[in-house]
Order: structure tokens, then sequence, then C-alpha cells
């Protein structure tokens, strides 16, 4: 099944409160929340065209939805995990 352009935007308003409240129910920040529903709506967007309706959309949304919570959360470790890297070597060197 492919979309077209105004039906992803159709689909996505009619998907938004979902996908906010997914976020709203992971993530407690709220700009974390508006920066994850970003990134997930451009990834709708931009994968749109992959759509092949073997599963409903809801469901197909909410997976890029926890596709882009998973990703945030490796980025954040990963960001964290170098920043106690950073300053075991500032504590060793420091010694």
């Amino acid at each position: 099944m492919k979309m077209t352009n105004e039906c992803v935007e159709n689909v996505i308003k009619q998907n938004i409160v979902d996908i906010r409240r997914y976020f709203e129910g992971n993530i407690h920040d709220k700009c974390e929340v508006e920066k994850a529903l970003k990134i997930t709506l451009l990834e709708i967007i931009r994968s749109y065209h992959r759509f092949s309706g073997e599963v409903a959309i809801n469901t197909w949304l909410l997976n890029i939805a926890r596709q882009v919570l998973e990703g945030g959360a490796k980025n954040y470790t990963k960001a964290r995990l170098n920043q106690q890297k950073i300053h075991q070597v500032k504590e060793n060197g420091e010694q």
C-alpha cells in the first residue's frame, strides 16, 4: 500500500496524540518529549514510502516511536559513558 503525502499528513494528524502519550509515558522531561516527537515525525515522513500495509498503521507509527526512544536511550547511555571515561581520565591524571 503506497501512501501519498496527503495521506501521510492525515495519518500523522490522526495519531499524533497517541505518539505523544507514548513518549510522555516513557520520558519525563517535556523538552525531551518534544525532541523525540519531532524526530519521530521526521522519520515517518522519510520512511512512509516503505509502509507495506502488513501491520496496522498505528502499530507501524508506534514502532518508529519505539525505535526513536531506544535510539535516544542508547545515545544518552553512550554520552554518559563517555563523560564517565573523561572524568576518570581527569581524576587519574590529577592524582
